[in-house]
């Protein structure tokens, strides 16, 4: 009987797993089946939110994996179940929500449980989300909840894709 190397594959997904068409391809899938077979476990450490991440899973057929979303703020098994949770103070959260910038340049974003909320609609972001679905929804940061906020970002309005 041979010895594992290894127990565990920690991998991001943009720039790695994913393709330059931000989907997950049959080698890489077959790949990660192979992995899991052998009794290697799958972690997935992204920035993107879990419900985006869950979906892309599932394509996969994946068993055991762990999801470590939203930068570190989130992790879940593959059921779903929460193992960590960690969020941003709310009253941290509507300074953030209330801090200027140019919003012809750029948009606000953050990550609230299952939701991707943004202050402006960028299309563009729809290509980075074929394998999921997973889109935003337009709101008006300053009328807002802060609850369970686990990421903040800002994202330049022009991307280039």
């Amino acid at each position: 009987m041979s010895k594992q190397l290894f127990r565990a594959v920690v991998s991001d997904l943009d720039g790695t797993l994913l393709n330059t068409n931000h989907i997950i391809g049959d080698f890489t899938i077959d790949t990660l089946n192979r992995l899991e077979q052998n009794g290697i476990d799958i972690i997935l450490a992204t920035g993107r939110n879990h419900t985006d991440v869950a979906s892309i899973l599932g394509k996969i057929g994946a068993e055991r994996a762990v999801m470590i979303t939203s930068n570190g703020a989130r992790v879940r098994d593959m059921a779903g179940n929460l193992i960590y949770s960690n969020s941003l103070p709310e009253d941290i959260v509507f300074d953030l929500y209330k801090t200027p910038f140019d919003d012809t340049k750029v948009c606000l974003n953050s990550y609230q449980d299952e939701g991707w909320f943004i202050n402006k609609d960028v299309p563009a972001l729809q290509k980075f989300h074929q394998d999921s679905g997973f889109m935003y929804e337009i709101v008006d940061f300053s009328k807002h909840h802060a609850r369970n906020v686990e990421k903040i970002f800002l994202l330049e309005k022009r991307l280039k894709i």
